[in-house]
């Protein structure tokens, strides 16, 4: 084999071992640079990333590398190097970075036209001579004054002076310069350039100028004694780009001779290795390693098929939990493909054995006779060749299970029976995906009846409208509504009992408090739930209530808003553990709330007619409420639809009278009595906690609106209306 031998197995064409790679073990198989780059985008763009991280780009440059990759597998031998050979010239043609050394040179031809304009400072280093010389011819001197008047001039304090050449010269200022002109060359030039990506290509860079930069200086000084010896111009060639090209060409082809030398050892070496004859042990050993190999054929075929049988029981326990059993014509079906995937590893398993027990049974020998005897093994060695020959053929034929034609027939019928059971599941659960649809809509029929939403009323609408057109115009909201005062004393105003006023406490005595389950990251997810929530149904209003469902997340809340409102205020409270009973804990769980912008919601009483305490944690809120009167607890479900079609100055007027207003903005606290109905109106997006609570003063009010409503909706007596009434009554 000669160097110009070697051709690349992608695109066929010729490589040397410098420019290309081994492929496997055969260091002569080889692969060039441009298709091995071309393999290793394909591969980089197929490997797997995180699906939901990847970007646009990744994932178009992944499917494009999976449909290059699928059809390159379809290709004949020919069309994969032509592909591959279409490639490299894209390749070549968008170019490619490659090193530069010091070995190839840029040659340059270049005209250019300059205009000049320039000022310069002109100092000038004066020789004795020309310094005497001037100095005669200004000043008269005499030429034996010259000398001592040049040692003067030349130690004055602010003289300047240097020694060149063994002669001291001094430097004066001889004025300013103004250069114009205009300037029309043509140049020609070599260069040699060397790429820097490294400390040691510095290095190396640094040293090999350093001497070709003395060598270039000592040849233009010989240059410049001939030029003047003979008194004609002689040209310098200063760069030996030749030299270096020849050398680098020289170190190439060692490099490939070397190369190349190595391969044909490495390929000698094979070849060598697989035509020697495997080193047998005694015969005895070759046969009872045949032995062996026949006990473990029947335990791997086992296990092959064990393997394939666990696939097609996990996928038939699989879709008898989708229900195909009640299916009458897909449990048939069903029997059906189990005798056939019996038949098809009973067909397998006997091909195989009956191959083994061929070769358990087989007898090879020497040679045979004119007269149809057979003769064996002459002498050991020969035996043992065949005991070995055997072992051989057993493992090849164990190695083969996998591609038989039985083998194919088990593979390709596991493929479709998995693609029908998964139709299957798909069927039932698109059947259930209906009927829970269904039955959705029948829970929505169903639904406990219950006062309006309250989100899309005419009240709301006017109070927004004048909310909003005050701090248009600058005003204080205060001017419009007539706003509660501050409170201070948390147990004071519980021991009201069911007072006409409002609780509002300052967002400095709930600063802690806020800033502590604001940095929960709880909340954070919280607000990205009710984004999404948002975002998934836009026809509906932008409010929502979410309970806060990790208990440590709603033990740890309790405990910081206990410290809020005081010890002495904690007693006054009651309520209901979720140890003790989890439906009627959950109503006094904290729960986030959250109001989308320009948004309001009616509210025809506190939840459950409990003490309710708002805290606002983001943006800012409008509440204006009032008690129920005694009209609205005889018939609550007329008293809804009537606060419903309000308007919004006969609410403002009856809460002034009998109610309070309440502007709440970042870190403030409301506490609204048990039972009293009220409007919360938002401007801007804005975020709250709310927590229920019993007290003691306001159980009664809590009775009469637990009775009012079950007396209009009589259903809720047997859910957690009916119970939150009974533990009431108990308490």
């Amino acid at each position: 084999m000669t160097e110009t031998d070697i051709r690349c197995i992608k695109c066929n064409e010729e490589v040397t071992l410098e420019n290309s790679h081994a492929s496997g073990r055969n260091a002569l198989r080889r692969v060039c640079g441009e298709c091995s780059a071309t393999d290793r985008w394909l591969q980089r763009c197929r490997k797997s990333k995180d699906k939901k991280g990847e970007t646009e780009k990744e994932k178009e440059a992944r499917l494009s590398a999976e449909k290059v990759t699928l059809s390159l597998s379809k290709m004949s031998s020919e069309e994969k190097v032509a592909w591959y050979k279409k490639q490299k010239e894209e390749r070549a043609e968008s170019g490619g970075n490659r090193k530069r050394t010091f070995e190839t040179a840029v040659g340059a031809l270049t005209e250019a036209k300059k205009r000049l304009e320039s000022q310069q400072d002109v100092d000038r280093w004066f020789r004795y001579k020309d310094w005497a010389a001037r100095e005669v011819l200004l000043t008269g001197a005499k030429p034996e004054e010259l000398p001592r008047l040049w040692r003067s001039e030349t130690s004055k304090p602010g003289a300047i002076t240097k020694v060149v050449r063994g002669e001291l010269l001094l430097k004066e200022w001889t004025g300013c310069e103004d250069r114009l002109g205009s300037q029309h060359e043509l140049s020609a030039s070599v260069k040699q350039r060397m790429d820097l990506l490294a400390k040691e290509d510095l290095e190396r860079f640094q040293e090999i100028s350093r001497g070709r930069l003395e060598r270039g200086e000592n040849l233009l000084s010989a240059d410049r004694l001939v030029s003047s010896a003979n008194n004609t111009r002689q040209e310098s060639q200063l760069l030996n780009v030749v030299s270096d090209m020849e050398e680098a060409a020289t170190n190439r082809r060692a490099m490939e001779a070397r190369l190349f030398e190595e391969a044909e050892l490495a390929d000698a070496r094979r070849k060598a290795a697989q035509e020697e004859k495997p080193k047998l042990a005694s015969a005895t050993l070759e046969k009872l390693q045949y032995q062996q190999a026949l006990e473990r054929a029947e335990t791997t075929v086992n296990a092959w098929l064990m393997k394939s049988r666990n696939a097609y029981t996990g996928m038939t326990a699989d879709i008898k939990e989708s229900g195909i059993e009640a299916d009458e014509s897909g449990k048939q079906e069903l029997q059906i493909k189990a005798q056939d995937f019996e038949r098809l590893i009973s067909e397998l398993k006997r091909e195989v054995m009956e191959k083994i027990e061929t070769l358990g049974s087989l007898q090879i020998f020497l040679k045979i006779k004119q007269d149809g005897t057979a003769v064996g093994p002459t002498d050991l060695e020969e035996l043992a060749r065949h005991w070995n020959t055997l072992y051989i053929r057993v493992c090849k034929a164990v190695k083969d299970v996998s591609t038989t034609q039985a083998a194919a027939d088990l593979k390709k019928f596991l493929g479709g029976f998995r693609t029908w059971v998964n139709q299957f599941k798909k069927r039932v659960g698109s059947t259930k995906k209906t009927k829970k649809d269904s039955s959705k809509d029948e829970n929505k029929k169903a639904k406990l009846s219950g006062p309006p939403a309250g989100t899309d009323t005419k009240l709301g609408e006017e109070i927004l409208t004048s909310y909003a057109g005050a701090l248009h115009a600058g005003q204080e909201v205060s001017e419009v509504f007539n706003l509660a005062n501050e409170s201070f004393n948390v147990h004071d105003w519980l021991c009201q009992g069911n007072g006409s006023q409002c609780l509002r406490v300052t967002a400095a005595q709930t600063k802690a408090f806020v800033d502590e389950v604001c940095s929960l990251t709880y909340f954070s997810q919280q607000k990205d739930w009710v984004y999404d929530s948002w975002s998934k149904d836009k026809a509906k209003a932008q409010v929502s209530l979410a309970l806060v469902a990790k208990s440590s997340i709603a033990t740890k809340i309790m405990k910081a808003w206990a410290h809020v409102v005081g010890k002495t205020a904690e007693d006054e409270f009651t309520s209901v553990s979720t140890d003790v009973d989890p439906l009627l804990g959950e109503v006094f769980t904290p729960c986030f709330w959250s109001f989308g912008k320009k948004t309001h919601k009616v509210f025809y009483s506190t939840d459950y007619g409990l003490a309710e305490f708002k805290v606002i944690l983001e943006g800012a809120c409008l509440c204006i409420g009032r008690p129920l009167p005694d009209e609205g607890l005889k018939n609550f479900g007329s008293f809804c639809q009537t606060v419903c079609e309000y308007e919004s100055q006969t609410w403002l007027d009856e809460c002034q009278d009998h109610g309070w207003a309440v502007l709440l903005k970042k870190g403030e606290m409301l506490g609204i009595p048990a039972g009293h109905a009220y409007i919360q109106v938002c401007l801007e997006e804005s975020h709250g906690l709310r927590i229920l609570k019993g007290t003691r003063r306001g159980l009664k009010a809590t009775k009469d609106i637990l009775k009012a409503r079950i007396q209009q909706w009589p259903e809720l007596q047997e859910h957690r209306t009916g119970k939150l009434l009974s533990w009431a009554n108990s308490v």
